[in-house]
């Protein structure tokens, strides 16, 4: 049997999960005009302000890379022109998709392919981080999102490095690309059939919602009963609260709460949904009067945006419309709802056998920190315990061309066919 659970603004509640973000509003008071004359404070000579250090130039090899990605990135939308005054003439490529012996072919590559890729929506390829690896050679860490031209539209996101050697530029003024070596986080092969095919939730979910984006993960090696994933920068709508009580041993739906859908349902509309799921817990303590505390836990729901949505927040929605309630419910405080741009984290990952229940959820979060800890890894805590996610396969949040949150759909498939996991935190300092 199949159970299917759309959520929208104004539309869709969860009963333990109905909560309003509840923000302070401080009161405004206008100063009582004095007829009597007020003595003026003395004032004093400004103190003298140290001036900033200098900062040193950076690296030859950095300057390179970030003028690289700025071209690659250019490149993937059509134009050629930066490239051509980044890569020598000469250079060779070597990519997963390509074999390329000059610039003339890689260029004829990329003309193709993001021709081919701009029938739907234009490829946007976002840069993530720069490095000096050496001696005249650098390191570009990308993600690239695509639309794939089929008719169920499926969006493929990939994960890149690219290594560059550098040599003098012909002519001087700086290093130019003579090599270029790229790296996946996947083959063309194992993107197109987990990715381009459609998933299992997509057929199930066909008439609700349409094809998800994965949100992908840079593959770090493997533990006993675990893997390591790389997650990527992410900006994404984030909403959260902290609950204590009976809340604490409820099972709850994993589905984000009510007042972070700020969009409506619009059936003439095409939504960008985004799997998986993802849910934040950790242990907390509560302040409460007297300079008592009392435990809880804060659950922060992580919904990435869709990567056509490009990784700005300048033209991100208002939130502070969000239908708010000005009680929050019994046994839960601290709510919010925001855009946040998170950073990269190392999770070391666990397949939940199951149903998600609160119960095997957090024994299996305990199991899992203290393999990754044998191993030698930190385990990031809070409160003592390990600090971890909930992801969950057969969740899609979907976002309407206003970029607000409007749907969200969680499926339930027979249990040997669900995808739901646990992950803890790996520090990373």
């Amino acid at each position: 049997m199949l159970l299917l659970l759309v959520g929208s603004a104004g539309a869709y509640r969860v009963p333990s999960l109905a909560i309003q973000a509840h923000s302070p509003r401080a009161a405004l008071r206008s100063p009582t005009p004095s007829l009597e004359a007020e003595e003026e404070p003395a004032t004093s000579a400004p103190e003298p302000v140290a001036p900033e250090p200098l900062r040193p130039p950076p690296a030859p090899e950095l300057e390179a890379a970030m003028a690289f990605g700025a071209a690659y990135s250019q490149a993937w939308s059509g134009d050629m022109s930066a490239l051509r005054q980044v890569l020598d003439a000469g250079a060779s490529v070597q990519t997963p998709a390509w074999s390329c012996s000059d610039r003339d072919a890689f260029e004829s590559e990329l003309a193709q392919a993001s021709s081919f890729l701009a029938q739907c929506a234009p490829p946007s390829l976002q840069i993530i981080s720069h490095k000096k690896l050496g001696e005249r050679r650098a390191l570009v860490s990308w993600m690239l999102g695509v639309e794939w031209p089929a008719a169920w539209r499926p969006r493929v996101n990939i994960l890149g490095q690219t290594t560059l050697e550098l040599a003098s530029a012909r002519g001087g003024g700086g290093l130019a690309v003579v090599g270029v070596s790229e790296e996946w986080h996947q083959s063309p092969l194992d993107a197109a059939l987990s990715q381009l095919l459609p998933k299992l939730c997509d057929v199930l979910g066909l008439w609700s919602a349409p094809t998800a984006e994965h949100m992908p993960a840079w593959p770090a090696g493997k533990g006993d009963g675990y893997e390591l994933r790389r997650l990527p920068p992410m900006l994404c709508l984030q909403c959260e609260y902290t609950e204590f009580g009976d809340l604490l041993f409820r099972d709850q739906a994993p589905l984000p709460p009510h007042y972070a859908f700020t969009g409506e349902v619009k059936r003439s509309e095409w939504y960008n949904t985004v799997t998986p799921g993802i849910l934040e817990r950790a242990a907390v303590q509560i302040e409460l009067p007297g300079g008592m505390t009392q435990v809880g836990q804060r659950r922060r729901w992580i919904m990435p945006l869709p990567s056509r949505f490009g990784d700005s927040m300048d033209d991100l929605p208002d939130l502070s419309t969000s239908g708010v309630d000005e009680e929050p419910p019994e046994c839960v405080t601290a709510q919010s709802v925001q855009h946040v741009r998170r950073p990269s984290q190392l999770l070391a990952v666990t397949r939940l056998r199951g149903p998600p229940s609160n119960e095997a959820v957090l024994s299996a979060a305990v199991s899992l920190a203290r393999s990754a800890e044998a191993a030698g890894y930190r385990v990031v805590r809070s409160g003592g315990q390990p600090v971890l996610l909930q992801l969950t396969g057969e969740i899609k949040c979907g976002f309407n061309r206003r970029k607000e949150l409007s749907m969200a759909v969680w499926l339930s498939v027979p249990g040997l066919l669900q995808t739901n996991e646990v992950a803890v935190v790996i520090d990373q300092s």
